[in-house]
């Protein structure tokens, strides 16, 4: 059991960097278009044909972690790969 919440968690944190770097890219691209116009178009799409299923991986590993976290504390253990907004909020006493 700990060994799947750890390769969830590494799952995880891997897969929530790469949908970033991702979205960044693409966001660069859209950027872009100002100076390139329609050209752009054909540049995204592997973009976000790639991000989708990152994207995806990111919040089924998360949904995992999120289920198999060892103790109470669900939101603090699995907060890196929720963007951290869970973990702020818990520790504030939201």
């Amino acid at each position: 059991m700990r060994i799947a919440y750890r390769l969830s968690y590494l799952i995880c944190i891997a897969s929530g960097h790469v949908a970033a770097w991702l979205a960044a890219d693409f966001r660069a691209l859209t950027r872009a278009s100002r100076r390139w116009g329609p050209l752009v178009v054909p540049l995204q799409l592997p973009v976000l044909i790639a991000w989708g299923p990152a994207r995806a991986l990111s919040i089924g590993s998360f949904a995992l972690c999120d289920a198999l976290v060892p103790g109470a504390s669900t939101a603090a253990a699995c907060a890196p790969c929720d963007g951290g907004s869970r973990l702020s909020s818990t520790r504030r006493g939201r």
